[in-house]
C-alpha cells in the first residue's frame, strides 16, 4: 500500500524519563554520504536499539507494518532509504489494528514509552563496518595495544567540539606509526566515504554516547595534553556476577556508578544498566571482583582496582 505522508502526532507519554529530552540534530550535508553508505552492510550488533523508547518528531513517512516481524520490516525500510536516520515502531492497538512504523530524517526527542520500540542507524550511534572516510583528517590518535574500538573513537570525537566525523582503523589494516595497535582519525567536516575492509566510520551529531577520557591511548602530536584514566572503561560490556550492592541511578548518568565504586574500597568494578531495562531509571551494580566480559549494548562497565 502507499504510505501515508503526515507528521507524527504527539503520542501519549506513559513514562517520562528524568534523563531529559535528548536532541539529535542532523545536518543536511550527510545526505550525499548516506547515499554512499546505504548499500553498505549495516551491522545489527552495533545498531542503536532502543526498546521501550519513542523517538518523538522528525518524521517524514509512516506505514502500517503488516508482516509477522514488524520490527524487521520497519528496520529494512529504514536501511533501504538513504533519507532515513531512525525509526519508531508503535505497538498494535495504539494507532490502529497493526503496528505503525515512523521513519525519521531529522531532529527528534527521546522519551520512555512502553508501547514503542525505536532504532537508530549505526552511522549516528556507533559506526558502519567496512567504510572509510577519505583524507587525513585534522588529527589522529593511536592505541598502545589492540583493545581499541570504534566506540573509543566516537567517545573522543564527541568530546572534541571540532569533530564531526571519525574513522576507526583496525590493527594491521594500514601501515604507519599506529598500524600495530589501531587508530582513530578525526574530521572537522563530513568527508567522502568509500568501502574499505578493516575500517569503521561514523558521524557525531547526536550526544548519546558515554563520556570518559579514553584509556591507554597514544595521543597524536597536534594534541596539547595527554588523556589518561585510571579506570578501564568498557562500553557495551556487562560484567555479570560478583555483585555486593546495587542502586537506582536517578540521574541516568553512568558516572554516578563510577563515582560510587571509586569511593568504596571494597568495589573493584561496576556495571551500569541503561534506563528502562531494570526500572524507570538506570541501575548501578557494584562488584567485589572482575568476571568475564559479556558484550551487551545496554550496559557499560568499568574496572577500577
Amino acid at each position: 500500500m502507499i504510505p501515508q505522508l503526515r507528521r507524527h502526532p504527539a503520542m501519549p507519554t506513559y513514562i517520562f524519563s528524568t534523563h531529559g529530552l535528548v536532541r539529535l540534530a542532523f545536518l543536511l550535508a550527510v545526505l550525499t554520504l548516506l547515499v554512499v553508505l546505504a548499500s553498505s552492510a549495516w551491522s545489527q550488533d552495533i545498531a542503536g536499539d532502543w526498546p521501550g523508547y519513542n523517538f518523538l518528531g522528525g518524521d517524514y513517512r509512516n506505514f502500517p507494518a503488516l508482516s509477522n516481524a514488524p520490527l524487521n520490516e520497519c528496520e529494512q525500510a529504514c536501511m533501504d532509504d538513504p533519507e532515513c536516520r531512525a525509526f519508531t515502531l508503535v505497538d498494535a492497538g495504539v494507532q490502529g489494528a497493526n503496528p505503525v512504523c515512523w521513519l525519521k530524517d531529522s531532529e527528534f526527542e527521546i522519551q520512555v514509552n512502553s508501547r514503542t520500540n525505536s532504532w537508530l542507524k549505526p552511522l549516528y550511534y556507533s559506526a558502519v563496518q567496512g567504510t572509510n572516510f577519505r583524507g587525513p583528517g585534522y588529527d589522529n590518535m593511536g592505541f598502545h595495544d589492540r583493545t581499541g574500538s570504534s566506540f573509543d573513537c566516537r567517545v573522543y570525537c564527541e568530546n572534541d567540539p571540532r569533530c564531526k566525523a571519525f574513522t576507526f582503523v583496525e590493527p594491521g589494516a594500514e601501515s604507519g606509526e599506529y598500524a600495530a595497535g589501531g587508530m582513530c582519525r578525526f574530521y572537522g567536516e563530513v568527508p567522502e566515504a568509500h568501502q574499505m575492509a578493516g575500517h569503521h566510520s561514523g558521524l557525531v551529531y547526536e550526544r548519546v554516547a558515554f563520556r570518559v577520557d579514553p584509556p591507554n591511548l597514544t595521543v597524536g602530536p597536534e594534541h596539547t595534553s595527554q588523556y589518561d584514566s585510571d579506570e578501564v572503561f568498557l562500553p557495551n560490556v556487562n560484567l555479570p556476577g560478583m555483585d555486593y550492592a546495587n542502586f537506582e541511578v536517578t540521574s541516568n548518568n553512568y558516572r554516578e556508578c563510577s563515582t560510587a565504586c571509586a569511593e568504596d574500597p571494597d568495589c573493584r568494578a561496576y556495571t551500569y544498566v541503561r534506563p528502562g531495562l531494570q526500572g524507570t531509571y538506570g541501575r548501578c551494580w557494584l562488584k567485589t571482583g572482575v568476571s568475564a566480559r559479556v558484550a551487551d549494548n545496554n550496559t557499560a562497565s568499568g574496572i577500577l582496582r
